[in-house]
């Protein structure tokens, strides 16, 4: 793990105005790595000296572009059952985002994602899909 958080290294944090997110992002900062957050919403002022991109993961582009520069992922953007979304909107999030993130990081020559998700999941009988 040591040579995971290299300090010449960037990290991109999806998700990184969230909770876990914010709490990963200090951590990160605090031992010396670079830190750019991919998410909707931008970072709070307690999260300075972040690099932040706008942007949705389920928008491969802009994955894709967010990955540029980067060493590492950690993936913890996602949708949760409070959202209230659709089936659709919950697996074009949590699902399709994360089939992006991980597109995002082999085509943008990132060697580790690392990734969180709720311990939550929603089962569909009818389409066999995990959210």
């Amino acid at each position: 793990m040591q040579g995971l958080l290299n300090p010449c290294l960037r990290a991109l944090v999806t998700g990184g105005s969230g909770v876990l997110g914010r709490a990963l992002t200090r951590a990160l900062r605090e031992r010396g790595l670079a830190v750019r957050v991919f998410d909707l919403t931008p970072p709070l002022p307690s999260q300075s000296g972040v690099e932040f991109v706008r942007g949705n993961v389920t928008d491969p582009a802009a994955v894709v572009e967010a990955c540029r520069g980067c060493s590492v992922v950690f993936h913890l953007a996602g949708r949760m059952p409070q959202a209230r979304l659709s089936e659709g909107g919950f697996r074009a999030v949590n699902v399709d985002g994360t089939r992006h993130v991980a597109d995002g990081c082999v085509r943008s020559g990132i060697p580790v994602l690392v990734f969180a998700s709720t311990m939550l999941h929603l089962y569909h009988s009818n389409t066999g899909y995990y959210i």
